[in-house]
């Protein structure tokens, strides 16, 4: 639920975080969350039509959690029919030994207008990364930001490892390595 004010924030800046609140089976609720429109080409939608959501539980209190999170996604899945992408992805990834966002499904009502069946998904976060990381110092990469960097491939990288160089665009920072290793072990 979101008051008046705070929708009308939200539809002038839609990706700005707004104050809500998270209301779960309309008992439980989470007073202050932060909540902002979220998607691309395929997926964005505005607040009147059926929206994909960031919810950030702690934005505007740094004590808030919801089910042991702090951030997630509700995804309205309108380039998956079938809402099952994400869930079967994070699966086989799981499987695979990756780190992988916990997935879900959820029932979404947007002050009292039912938007129908989303994809819950965990936020990669810093609970994200303590929950599979020992170190969870350095950089993280969000596939959001992509667009925002130059990506180099380097073929001289051991095998079982790809090595991209990315730099911020538009700035003057140097190349960081950026290492993705292989699923599996040879």
């Amino acid at each position: 639920e979101i008051a008046a004010q705070d929708l009308e924030a939200l539809k002038k800046e839609p990706r700005q975080y707004a104050r809500a609140d998270l209301v779960e089976n309309g008992k439980t609720r989470i007073v202050g969350v932060g909540i902002r429109l979220k998607g691309s080409a395929g997926s964005y939608r505005e607040w009147d039509d059926r929206p994909a959501l960031t919810v950030k539980v702690d934005k505007f209190d740094k004590a808030l959690t919801w089910k042991a999170l702090h951030k997630f996604h509700l995804n309205n899945s309108v380039q998956d029919e079938t809402y099952q992408h994400e869930l079967l992805a994070g699966e086989v990834m799981r499987a695979a030994g990756v780190a992988t966002p916990r997935v879900t499904h959820a029932r979404v009502f947007l002050n009292g207008r039912d938007v129908g069946l989303y994809v819950l998904k965990e936020g990669f976060d810093q609970l994200f990364l303590s929950r599979h990381f020992a170190d969870t110092t350095g950089n993280l990469y969000d596939g959001a930001e992509a667009s925002r960097f130059e990506v180099r491939y380097s073929a001289s990288a051991p095998v079982g490892e790809v090595v991209f160089q990315a730099r911020a665009l538009g700035t003057e920072f140097k190349y960081d390595d950026v290492r993705l290793y292989a699923w599996t072990q040879s």
